[in-house]
């Protein structure tokens, strides 16, 4: 049988969870602050509305969680509930609500939100949405109806919350209680639908405006309507409030599994190592820290990934350049968000052809622990890498569907069977021993069905 071989020369690409990241991000719409907005909270009903003012592709996740924010991490007394777009996508302005009996909504409990479940108070409470993971929240949109300010250093209790980091007061959240105190509150609150036709820059200003919320402790008149996105927006109005701190690229990414400071505007500066900007790529590109500027650590990575969305500056593979973002956690993946970061984020090009400043990491199969597992390449997360040794193409089943390739080390893998009597034991064994010795290769373009089939030459 023929075998298509890659040998350690032409097997040079990036870490970055394939197996779980692309597989997520190929069905996902990836939201920054503002865009959706929260339109009620029923502490009676027990249930809440939100209106996407972008569409959501099909399958895409938000999570929705009544604990409150203390400073870097929820206060885990409640719960939340995962918002899953159906087949064909969610319209931008679908007027959304959930029950506890709505589909599309699944109750999430953890030690990072809570295990109390999801379950709004009449004393005052609180939504806050947000992709990305319970652990490693990024916000896109937050209300509140137990005052009309948030509470200065984090929650204190069930029924308030913290600003969460990456969202302004008035732009992308609402504090909507009867007063000032802390527990002024409505069982129910919400916007008035003054304004349901506009582009989204005037959407969101009239959705975060506390003067278009109305409150009451017996019902609720929130309107169901469709919102229309009309064109000419340019997202939230306003800017993330704070100066950024400069920080090298091992500093972002630490010894864990997250981002250090997660929410915080950051600058780097560093080498553009994979160009992905197009719209029918990825959104970004990914950058690498220079030899020079790299630390001793090996459990600390020197790459990482910069998210743009429709990104206002054309990078090229070899560029130094200065970014400024929002670190955060996307599936278990850490990036740079310069689109989160509003007005305050930006890319600037310093020079070109600097790709002699970076050096792939270099690695082999098996890996220690199974590949598809996000700890397994943590500390070269974002990296361009090397493969020292040959690896096959093992399958090639999503070849044609999503660009991609399985490679495995030690010749195309067999099922357990074919060399061994059936055996439970053996099977989860031999499993696990697969799972170390593959990875893979991702064209790393968001289209799918291709035509023709890129086959990629050994």
């Amino acid at each position: 049988m023929n075998r298509s071989i890659y040998s350690k020369t032409k097997i040079i690409f990036h870490i970055f969870l394939f197996s779980i990241f692309i597989s997520n991000l190929q069905s996902q719409t990836v939201l920054v602050a503002g865009d959706l907005v929260v339109t009620e909270i029923n502490g009676d009903a027990k249930s809440f509305r939100f209106v996407p003012l972008v569409t959501l592709s099909a399958g895409t996740e938000i999570y929705f969680t009544d604990s409150g924010w203390l400073t870097s991490s929820f206060r885990p007394n409640e719960g939340a509930v995962l918002y899953t777009a159906p087949a064909g996508g969610t319209a931008a302005g679908t007027n959304i609500q959930y029950t506890a009996s709505a589909s599309n909504f699944t109750q999430i409990t953890d030690d990072n939100v809570g295990n109390g479940g999801f379950f709004l108070s009449t004393g005052g409470d609180q939504v806050l949405a947000f992709q990305g993971s319970t652990a490693a929240p990024i916000f896109i949109f937050a209300a509140q109806s137990n005052s009309t300010q948030w509470q200065q250093g984090g929650a204190t209790s069930a029924n308030t919350s913290g600003l969460p980091p990456g969202l302004t007061d008035g732009c992308t959240a609402v504090a909507a209680g009867s007063g000032s105190g802390s527990s002024d509150e409505f069982d129910n609150v919400w916007y008035d639908c003054s304004l349901i036709a506009a582009n989204n820059t005037d959407l969101i200003a009239a959705v975060s405006d506390q003067a278009n919320w109305q409150g009451d402790n017996g019902a609720s008149s929130a309107c169901s309507a469709t919102f229309t996105i009309m064109p000419g927006g340019t997202g939230p109005s306003c800017s993330v409030v704070s100066n950024p701190i400069t920080a090298k690229i091992h500093e972002v990414q630490g010894t864990g599994s997250s981002v250090t400071s997660n929410g915080t505007l950051t600058t780097i500066e560093a080498v553009v190592t994979s160009d992905l900007q197009l719209a029918t790529e990825l959104g970004g590109f990914f950058v690498q820290e220079e030899d020079a500027d790299a630390d001793a650590d090996p459990q600390t990575s020197e790459g990482i990934w910069v998210y743009c969305d429709s990104c206002p500056v054309d990078v090229m593979e070899g560029d130094l350049v200065e970014v400024v973002g929002i670190q955060q956690e996307n599936f278990d993946m850490s990036q740079i968000n310069v689109a989160a970061a509003g007005a305050t984020g930006g890319i600037t090009v310093i020079s070109s052809n600097n790709s002699g400043l970076v050096s792939p990491a270099v690695i082999s199969l098996p890996a220690a622990s199974p590949t598809n597992s996000a700890t397994t390449y943590e500390n070269i997360e974002g990296m361009l890498i090397e493969y020292s040794n040959e690896l096959t193409v093992t399958e090639h089943f999503q070849l044609a569907r999503y660009g991609q390739l399985v490679l495995s080390a030690d010749g195309k893998q067999r099922q357990f069977t074919q060399d061994n009597a059936p055996s439970a034991a053996g099977y989860t064994a031999h499993q696990i021993d697969i799972d170390r010795h593959r990875i893979i290769l991702d064209d790393l373009n968001d289209e799918q069905n291709i035509d023709p089939v890129y086959h990629p030459a050994p």
